[in-house]
């Protein structure tokens, strides 16, 4: 009997396909920032540029941008160029609760978040607040995400539920993952 094996795909054209998901979740995370947009599209179309441009950038994370693949180097560009145009703040998970409040407020355009009806602990952790700001986040119909990059800081967003709903399935179509920042 004959068997027909499934040829698997070259690791840059799986990187390839999982491309337009990124591009997605960007868009819908900046609410289309065309700076945004455009940079990832760089990215995805000439990423050995890319990688030249921002390969401090990259270094700072511990990556070698030359050698890394595609998908992995779109993804953390992705964080990066939210970061750049304040979409996305990296937390340390170390922080003290002012800097951790600070840093939350910086993602909702400047409109600073009330969270004073909250208990929090200064003797808590960053994921404790977390969990803490998203249930009152929750009944506003928001969440407070982290963009899994494997990092030691927390790559968090602020989104709707829907937003949420729509952003983490394509992450897990392109093999990554964004959740409630208190689950990373």
């Amino acid at each position: 009997m004959f068997g027909f094996f499934k040829r698997k795909k070259a690791p840059e054209q799986a990187a390839a396909s999982e491309v337009p998901y990124i591009l997605a979740i960007a868009d819908c995370i900046s609410r289309n920032d065309s700076t945004v947009h455009d940079s990832l599209e760089r990215c995805r179309n000439d990423r050995a540029a890319y990688a030249a441009q921002f390969a401090e950038r990259f270094a700072e994370r511990g990556i070698d941008a030359a050698s890394c693949d595609g998908d992995t180097l779109c993804w953390i560009a992705m964080a990066d160029e939210l970061e750049a145009a304040h979409a996305l703040i990296g937390v340390d998970s170390s922080s003290e609760l002012e800097d951790f409040l600070w840093a939350v407020s910086q993602l909702n355009g400047g409109e600073k978040l009330d969270f004073s009806g909250l208990d929090l602990s200064e003797d808590a952790d960053v994921f404790q607040w977390c969990a803490a700001c998203n249930k009152l986040l929750r009944q506003q119909g928001m969440l407070l995400c982290g963009v899994d990059i494997d990092s030691d800081d927390l790559q968090l967003i602020l989104v709707t539920a829907a937003e949420y709903d729509k952003i983490s399935a394509l992450a897990e179509q392109a093999g990554h993952r964004i959740a409630p920042a208190e689950t990373l």
